[in-house]
């Protein structure tokens, strides 16, 4: 969410484009997270949620990376565009995946999803503000892919574990 907050700020700071045009990118970025939504679970049911979580934290990530080469408006906008559609059904995916993975814990694993977003959108925000006032729009948009590659990195450790724990599950069975 930060990047969204700030996305029209950094393209009238580093795009050198006006503050009406910028604001266009928000509906970029939104239009394409609500297009995301419309397929999101049918892609997760389809290469399953663990594949789909790693490779759309996978593809926000590299476009978060790719905005950290491009500060003018058209490359923006379009990344924008993919970081919309990969992030698009996140939450709900990793929801459906914890519970899977959670068998009756859905209460505790959604409230737990629910504060840790709750913490990002309240520290998140204010750590991208500050970098953007103290450091400038180049340091900052490699801040946010900071944040994607370790949004990444979770979501590979939080496979591993998974894995492991039906590994485990399956010799118990047997």
């Amino acid at each position: 969410m930060s990047y969204a907050h700030y996305l029209p700020t950094l393209l009238v700071q580093e795009g050198g484009i006006t503050e009406a045009t910028a604001a266009l990118a928000l509906g970029v970025y939104w239009g394409a997270m609500t297009i995301g939504r419309l397929y999101a679970g049918h892609l997760a049911d389809r290469i399953g949620s663990t594949s789909y979580l790693l490779s759309m934290c996978g593809i926000a990530a590299f476009a978060f990376i790719l905005m950290g080469f491009f500060g003018s408006a058209a490359p923006m906008f379009a990344l924008a565009a993919v970081a919309g559609l990969a992030m698009s059904g996140m939450f709900a995916i990793a929801l459906v995946f914890a519970n899977r993975y959670a068998p009756g814990m859905a209460e505790r694993t959604t409230s737990l999803l629910i504060a840790c977003g709750l913490f990002g959108g309240a520290v998140l925000p204010k750590l991208v503000g500050w970098s953007l006032d103290a450091l400038g729009g180049d340091e900052t948009r490699w801040l946010l892919a900071g944040f994607a590659l370790l949004l990444l990195a979770v979501a590979a450790a939080a496979s591993a574990a998974s894995r492991k724990a039906a590994r485990a599950a399956a010799r118990l069975a047997a």
